[in-house]
């Protein structure tokens, strides 16, 4: 009598991981992100008003394909002078539901990730957050830039009422090797 449960619950767990759809292929549209692909260096340029003054940072980022090549994931470090480095993770996907580009931004200087949709826009990636209705958090929109295959620029503006006001600009280098 034992069996038939016992079969009965494999059957089951097959079915569900069947359902899984392991080896689903990754959207072609995911390659709008395959120039960022690999290992960078940069500099990253504050808006020296919104800062109160002049300030930049290193920054190195490793760019790969994972979970089944559907997912790019961004790893970011970010030095200032006199501060630790920053530890960042980006992880960006092609939802064919929603017919977007869908990002999650993890930080260690905030608590939960921050969700981002976009699309290719003629050579750039642009990525917008949408704050839940009624909270004070800000619009952000990333731009992604390809200028050649060995230099990208990231930049991350803030709504300010009705207009878009540079938080940073980024300008990397593909590292030789």
């Amino acid at each position: 009598m034992m069996k038939i449960p016992l079969l009965s619950g494999l059957a089951l767990l097959s079915a569900i991981a069947g359902a899984q759809a392991h080896g689903t292929p990754a959207s072609p549209s995911i390659r709008a992100l395959n120039f960022i692909l690999g290992d960078w260096h940069g500099t990253q340029v504050f808006n020296a008003k919104l800062a109160g003054r002049p300030m930049s940072a290193k920054m190195e980022l490793h760019a790969k394909r994972i979970i089944g090549d559907r997912y790019v994931e961004e790893q970011i470090t970010a030095t200032l002078p006199g501060r630790p480095p920053s530890d960042v993770r980006h992880l960006a996907t092609f939802s064919t539901q929603a017919n977007a580009l869908q990002s999650w931004w993890f930080d260690d200087a905030n608590v939960g990730p921050l969700a981002m949709t976009g699309n290719l826009d003629g050579k750039n990636v642009v990525l917008m957050s949408h704050p839940a209705e009624g909270s004070k958090a800000p619009v952000l929109r990333a731009t992604y830039m390809p200028k050649s295959k060995t230099e990208f620029s990231f930049k991350l503006e803030m709504k300010m009422g009705p207009t878009w006001t540079e938080l940073f600009v980024t300008d990397y280098q593909r590292d030789a090797g």
